[in-house]
């Protein structure tokens, strides 16, 4: 059965946060009252964790003017990390890192494998590499100046990481990527990137199963997450994905049942794993 909430396996939410999502329902998501709450609540976020310095300089950051890099340190990154003044990478970087919106969770054994979809600039994979020392991770990132960007981050990490300019899908016939920074998507149009599947990673990597896929592909996890799944979803232990849009839920939410998955929101995302059997 797949139900909201986050009360399962060892996957548990602060009461702050739960706080954060009955206001969000009452106050609806685009209200004034919503955003300026969430903007203080975000600011707490880093200045607890980080300190205050922390959060004026990542809120200057963010509205700054663009063309500029700056290296940021985070208490729980084993490197610094790189970012692009006024982008969308200073908000992305504080869900993911700061605020761990990735990190809803804490596994009984200490995960190996990892598929990072949709890395971006790197920051999840960074988190995830920090987190647990001994995951390895491919992480794909199709866009050209995220990819770069990526490669910058990641390259700390060594062999652990491995980085690939490819998108994932179904199938590994060729795409089109247009947009940018976060927004960068598959499409009918734009720049030609290559494409990958689930299982030729898996082959690539050596691995007979995935600890943790993570899929953050703006539209394309229900191109990934349809009947060919079926083929491969047995071996994920964790499925970490942002929907967009309802239709694609839809569609992904019974791939998940006919495999016999369950889910639990949190933020945007939903984590996804099979169901125990007792």
């Amino acid at each position: 059965m797949l139900n909201a909430g986050l009360d399962f396996g060892g996957i548990g939410i602060s009461a702050l946060e739960r706080f954060r999502q009955i206001l969000r329902g009452r106050l609806g998501y685009d209200s004034l009252a919503y955003r300026t709450g969430a903007a203080v609540y975000g600011s707490f976020a880093i200045a607890k964790r980080e300190g205050v310095l922390a959060a004026w300089r990542l809120n200057a950051m963010a509205k700054g003017p663009r063309g500029q890099i700056a290296e940021l340190n985070f208490s729980n990154l084993r490197h610094p990390i790189f970012a692009r003044v006024g982008t969308p990478d200073i908000a992305t970087i504080v869900n993911n890192v700061v605020r761990e919106e990735y990190g809803a969770f804490e596994p009984e054994i200490a995960p190996q494998f990892m598929i990072d979809a949709g890395a971006y600039i790197g920051d999840s994979s960074a988190y995830f590499a920090s987190k647990f020392p001994r995951l390895s991770i491919v992480a794909l990132e199709p866009h050209p100046d995220n990819h770069k960007l990526a490669s910058r981050n990641l390259a700390p990490y060594g062999e652990r990481v491995t980085l690939l300019d490819k998108a994932l899908a179904s199938t590994s016939r060729p795409l089109r990527i247009a947009g940018d920074h976060d927004g960068a998507a598959i499409g009918p149009e734009g720049a030609a990137v290559e494409a990958t599947t689930i299982p030729m990673i898996m082959s690539l990597a050596g691995r007979d199963r995935v600890d943790i896929l993570k899929m953050d592909i703006e539209g394309s996890e229900g191109d990934v997450l349809n009947e060919t799944a079926d083929d491969w979803l047995s071996q994920v232990g964790l499925l970490i994905v942002e929907f967009h849009g309802k239709d694609i839920e839809a569609k992904v939410m019974n791939t998940l049942r006919r495999n016999g998955f369950e889910a639990r929101r949190h933020r945007s995302l939903w984590y996804c794993r099979p169901i125990a059997v007792t």
